[in-house]
């Protein structure tokens, strides 16, 4: 197996894509009952060398309330919580991630909606 030369460690696993075939297979979020922070699975096809990752959590009427990039990440799924600022207002929200390599012109874009309910007080 070969490795990548900014990863030494990395070894792509049997069967992964090159570049121009990696897509990403999953994106989903879970708000936070506080609406402050929104937990993200992102999943992507199996790489022969890492991608770059981009995520933005937007809403509607609020813009852009998180951002966050992935540089080479060496597995397939990540987790990770972005922080909403300003926190979430009730209604829908959005996930968009785009998968790149920098090198190359080669971009692969998903996006998903979810739903914030905020939890009432007690």
């Amino acid at each position: 197996m070969t490795t990548t030369p900014h990863f030494p460690f990395f070894r792509p696993p049997q069967g992964a894509f090159p570049p121009d075939e990696v897509q990403i297979t999953e994106l989903r979020g879970e708000a936070e009952p506080d609406g402050r922070r929104v937990r993200v699975l992102l999943a992507v096809a199996p790489f022969q060398q890492p991608p770059h990752l981009s995520v933005t959590l937007a809403q509607a009427g609020a813009g852009v309330l998180a951002f966050t990039t992935i540089i080479e990440p060496v597995t397939q799924q990540i987790t990770f919580n972005l922080h909403a600022n300003p926190h979430l207002e009730p209604g829908d929200y959005t996930l968009m991630a785009e998968l790149t390599y920098p090198e190359t012109e080669i971009s692969h874009s998903m996006t998903w909606t979810g739903t914030w309910k905020p939890t009432p007080e007690k």
